[in-house]
């Protein structure tokens, strides 16, 4: 097939392109062998050099033997960005487990949800979460239960900063561990300071075994499980290389702050698995706020930084109020690289001028992905980017323009679907081979494709706009929300008759969820039954939902109008709400 983005490289770039062969622990105890002495993690005044992260990951990965763990049992890793995640993850990698990565803030009935899906034999989590854990256990074969806090090894002043730093829903007192029958609940420091019985036999993990899960929902609208091997992460520390001009052999000096949580695909595979391989210091901060952000900014001085859209633009209007940041140089910077959703062109252009205000020689890089292609598939290049443009593929990934009916690819300035070809891209979705073909297709030309559900359109250059989603989801905050997911939350509240959800954008331009409830005829005329209706509603989303996947209004309708074949027009319904405001 025809590469003209390729015009935009070096000729031989993808000539220069080396996977390893290997799981991802292997990877980064490669990596450690030949940088021992750098560091690779930092928490406040927290480090690890490489080689004492290889030390807490094999210790860790021995306990879990000792727990019983072995080749292909699922652990469920739900906390936030701070050591003991990645102890776990490698940990558990070199064991040849699967990996299940969940958001720290999901509810409880998504984590139960989860744990029986991947019928997982462990869960970590943090000290939040055990107000309620027996909701989380019921009916699930979970054996092991590791509680984290965020302190855990940091010293006094990092706490006082760590408490303050934690939303207020998070915080309070270290709590007694329940018991429960067959189950073992330890905090992390007890179960890592045990002592070693017996250690780890040699487990063979080659690179096309399963090695983690990721909650998505992206590609369809639907709720999935999508299952990723080790040659899906490993092979993205070679692309983002030649994709971010890091040299492999050279980068002793730099490291790397990403504001967004592990359980997202491009920051667990980018932001830390493919830093951490290329010798790059990751700097975690473990709960997000504009904030925490601008202060760990100026304070750790990182090369590289990975955000949302909005984390920048709340970043940039930090600091541009802030007396003590505003006039503070950010000449420390060489890479800036915005995930998730696309950067509002007026403002991406805003937060140009406002880098090189603060000394900043570098521009904003967008980058585009989805979980099911886990990695970055395309990125701005540097000083070269087109307005409404997400850049061009990286290499060694493929993309191209197909009719969505006929897959026939469509010439440059046609627009269709995007497809994605990477190594990257998922082995298929758990227990669900339907989602997973409509998902994964063999075209003609032999390759594998992700059809990623987005329209869009390729110039003469090989530049990609994105144009619309196929799909009913919604960006909120740079992460994609199933619009489906959250009408089907609703409909199961008593009283629902019928429910539409849109997006629209608020007074401040934030884009926000509104759910158009059609009442049962026995709610449908009495006022006290639909405050109560209401609150069931916004109960079941509270239980249910993240806080960003939940409605911020709900509105009644007697009716929606319908399409030819008696489903919601959501076109129309989307018409009258821009007609109303």
């Amino acid at each position: 097939m025809d590469k003209p983005w390729m015009k935009q490289y070096d000729g031989d770039i993808e000539n220069r392109l080396e996977f390893f062969k290997g799981s991802a622990y292997e990877q980064l105890k490669k990596k450690a062998s030949e940088v021992p002495g750098n560091y690779a993690l930092n928490l406040f005044s927290y480090t690890l050099t490489f080689k004492e992260l290889i030390t807490k990951i094999d210790k860790t990965a021995d306990l879990l033997w000792q727990e019983g763990f072995r080749k292909g049992d699922n652990i469920l890793i739900c906390i936030p960005n701070i050591p003991v995640f990645f102890f776990l993850f490698y940990a558990a990698n070199k064991l040849g487990l699967i990996v299940t990565v969940l958001n720290y803030q999901s509810t409880y009935a998504m984590i139960n949800s989860v744990i029986r899906e991947c019928s997982c034999k462990g869960l970590v989590i943090n000290q939040s979460k055990l107000p309620r854990l027996d909701d989380a256990l019921r009916d699930t074969e979970i054996s092991l239960v590791l509680v984290c806090n965020d302190g855990d090894y940091v010293n006094f002043i990092d706490r006082f900063n760590l408490y303050f730093s934690t939303p207020p829903e998070l915080r309070g007192k270290r709590q007694e561990l329940p018991k429960f029958k067959n189950r073992k609940i330890v905090s992390w420091v007890q179960f890592y300071g045990q002592e070693i019985s017996c250690k780890v036999s040699t487990e063979t993990v080659e690179g096309t075994d399963p090695a983690f899960f990721l909650n998505s929902g992206s590609a369809t609208g639907e709720h999935m499980i999508e299952v990723f091997t080790n040659e899906n992460i490993t092979s993205a520390v070679s692309i983002v290389s030649l994709g971010l001009a890091l040299d492999k052999n050279d980068n002793n000096d730099k490291s790397s702050l990403s504001a967004v949580n592990n359980n997202y695909s491009m920051v667990l595979t980018i932001s830390f698995h493919s830093m951490l391989c290329l010798g790059v210091e990751v700097i975690l901060m473990p709960y997000y706020n504009p904030g925490n952000f601008a202060g760990v900014l100026f304070y750790r001085k990182p090369s590289i930084l990975f955000g949302y859209p909005s984390m920048y633009i709340n970043l940039m209007e930090k600091i541009e109020t802030t007396s003590a940041y505003m006039r503070k140089s950010m000449a420390f910077l060489d890479t800036a690289i915005s995930m998730g959703d696309s950067f509002p062109i007026g403002e991406r252009k805003k937060f140009d001028v406002f880098l090189d205000k603060h000394n900043c020689g570098v521009e904003m890089q967008e980058a585009y992905g989805l979980t099911e292609c886990l990695s970055v598939c395309s990125l701005t290049p540097l000083f070269k980017a087109r307005d409404n443009s997400m850049g061009i593929p990286l290499p060694g990934v493929l993309m191209k323009i197909v009719d969505p009916n006929t897959m026939v690819e469509l010439p440059s300035g046609r627009q269709g679907e995007i497809c994605v070809c990477s190594p990257t891209s998922m082995a298929y979705v758990n227990n669900d081979q339907s989602a997973t073909d409509s998902i994964l297709r063999k075209h003609r030309d032999g390759r594998t494709w992700i059809h990623t559900g987005d329209i869009g359109h390729m110039d003469d250059d090989g530049y990609f706009y994105f144009d619309y989603m196929k799909k009913r989801c919604a960006n909120i905050g740079g992460r994609s929300v199933s619009l489906k997911a959250v009408e089907d939350t609703v409909k199961n509240v008593y009283g629902v008759e019928d429910v539409c959800v849109i997006d629209q954008a608020d007074e401040n331009g934030n884009t926000i969820l509104v759910a158009l409830v059609v009442p049962n005829d026995r709610f449908l005329f009495d006022n006290d039954k639909l405050v109560q209706l209401k609150d069931s509603i916004e109960m079941e989303c509270n239980m249910l939902l993240l806080e960003y996947q939940r409605p911020s209004k709900i509105e009644y309708r007697a009716s929606l109008p319908k399409n030819g074949v008696g489903e919601t027009d959501y076109k129309q319904v989307v018409a009258e709400m821009a007609e109303q405001h």
